[in-house]
């Protein structure tokens, strides 16, 4: 649905930026023919700087049990309001969401072992789980919204139907989501990556790039998803 996705342009944006800082990133999708078409052009825009396997598309090509053994090995996960940033959620990969027309206290993605209080509030530029109103609980989520003050409409985008724009997440960089993803991984890294390691990153949603996974974290490969 194309209202809840991220601008591909803007994927390969990020992507660029998450392969210069030395990470390897994974495009996930499903195994419809829009998925794949959606992770192939995105692998094509970053066209040479993805070289060598820095980055995967992976896009139609894993079963569920293997989106989530990817998960857990990310280093942080970046996708829009999809089923696969939920998944992110419930395997407490850290997760960078999207989040455009819809309202997060409906469908934000919900951190395990969270009580039954709303982590979320309605519209926040920034936002990490709450418990109570208290300070954010421990977890791996941080949402990110867009900056109109129709947000959240809980509409299907500006048009009102699935193939429509979102002028929320058009607006929203990938600069900004990239600044964000490096905090998260706790700034651009020099290229660590073990001489064996293969290069690559995921969406936003598989990465979103539609949403991926990023990382560095004991026992994690340092990758990015999308």
């Amino acid at each position: 649905m194309r209202y809840k996705q991220w601008p591909i342009a803007h994927c390969i944006v990020l992507a660029e930026g998450l392969i210069a800082d030395g990470l390897q990133v994974v495009l996930s999708g499903g195994p419809s023919a829009a998925d794949r078409a959606r992770t192939a052009e995105e692998a094509h825009g970053v066209g040479t700087a993805g070289a060598d396997d820095r980055l995967l598309d992976l896009g139609g090509a894993l079963y569920l049990n293997q989106v989530v053994t990817l998960l857990r090995c990310a280093a942080l996960y970046i996708g829009p309001d999809t089923s696969i940033t939920h998944l992110a959620a419930a395997c407490v990969t850290p997760l960078l969401a999207l989040y455009g027309p819809i309202d997060p206290r409906l469908f934000g993605p919900w951190p395990q072992g969270h009580g039954p209080l709303q982590p979320y509030v309605e519209h926040a530029r920034r936002q990490q789980p709450r418990a109570g109103g208290a300070a954010p609980v421990p977890a791996a989520i941080t949402l990110l919204q867009g900056d109109p003050s129709c947000v959240p409409c809980n509409g299907m985008g500006c048009e009102g139907h699935v193939a429509s724009r979102s002028d929320c997440l058009e607006t929203m960089s990938p600069q900004r989501v990239l600044a964000e993803a490096r905090e998260l991984l706790g700034g651009p890294p020099a290229d660590t990556r073990p001489a064996s390691m293969p290069v690559r990153a995921v969406p936003v949603g598989a990465m979103p790039v539609g949403a991926a996974p990023v990382g560095a974290a004991p026992g994690r490969r340092r990758m990015a998803g999308a």
